[in-house]
């Protein structure tokens, strides 16, 4: 039985392994349909597999190398609404969730890594997954970003990070350093109830819009929490706020009002 199981398990990983080189020939190709239609390969391959197994980061990493390379997603800033984005980069971001998450098993995805630095994300939705490392350094996000309790158990990076809609990270959990550094937030901030279990960096972090909200309300800053020169254009509120270790705020500016009630 044993070897019955050895040699079934070496030809499904025979088979795994030539439908990952089919669904790359295909993301390589040049009509879109086909490019798409390696992506949907891609996609279902990893799906079979557990979150543990090194084919899913695998088939995680080729989507996202794909969507970062993509002409129309890279590049000159362009203007907030201008950019058009192609049905590759569209279904692109619409698989990626599908890899991370599982209303099933809420842990799924534990040990995954997410890398879409330098790219222009038209909108994600990562309610409720758990990642490992995600890097989304000078990233642009022209619709709204949803991180509703999902948690970081590594390094998470938004440096650099533009979020010209709604960026929405709602009883997070970063679990490692999560950097901010320099982001800029054009629309609410939300990140009401989450928890920063080691340093968060928000210095230097821009969040403009006279009608927005920068909102930390009952957030819980365990780590050093460095707001230094950041700058509050919005509403700023962080009642109920909890800082457990140093809150830097030197250089700081509140333009509008800024809401400190019950902060300990």
């Amino acid at each position: 039985r044993s070897r019955f199981a050895a040699e079934k398990k070496l030809a499904q990983e025979a088979g795994s392994q030539t439908r990952y080189a089919e669904g790359a020939q295909m993301l390589a190709a040049d009509p879109a349909a086909v490019r798409i239609g390696g992506l949907v390969v891609i996609a279902a391959l990893g799906r079979e597999v557990e979150a543990s197994d090194p084919l899913r980061q695998a088939c995680l990493d080729l989507i996202c190398a794909h969507l970062r390379g993509s002409a129309a997603l890279t590049g000159a800033d362009p203007s907030p609404g201008t950019m058009e984005y192609p049905p590759f980069a569209v279904e692109a971001l619409r698989l990626i969730p599908t890899l991370l998450h599982d209303p099933e098993s809420p842990l799924l995805g534990s040990g995954l890594s997410l890398d879409l630095h330098g790219t222009n994300i038209q909108g994600l939705n990562l309610d409720g997954c758990c990642l490992a490392r995600a890097d989304f350094t000078s990233s642009r996000f022209s619709h709204e970003t949803s991180f509703r309790r999902a948690c970081f158990t590594q390094e998470v990076n938004f440096g650099g990070a533009v979020f010209e809609n709604n960026a929405i990270f709602k009883n997070t959990v970063f679990m490692a350093e999560a950097q901010f550094r320099g982001a800029a937030f054009r629309a609410n901030a939300l990140f009401s109830g989450a928890q920063f279990q080691m340093m968060s960096r928000f210095d230097f972090a821009k969040f403009s819009g006279r009608t927005s909200t920068s909102a930390f309300n009952k957030t819980t800053f365990i780590g050093d929490a460095d707001f230094g020169h950041a700058d509050f254009g919005a509403f700023a509120f962080f009642d109920a706020a909890v800082f457990f270790r140093r809150a830097f705020l030197s250089g700081t500016r509140f333009r509008n009002q800024a809401s400190f009630r019950h902060t300990r």
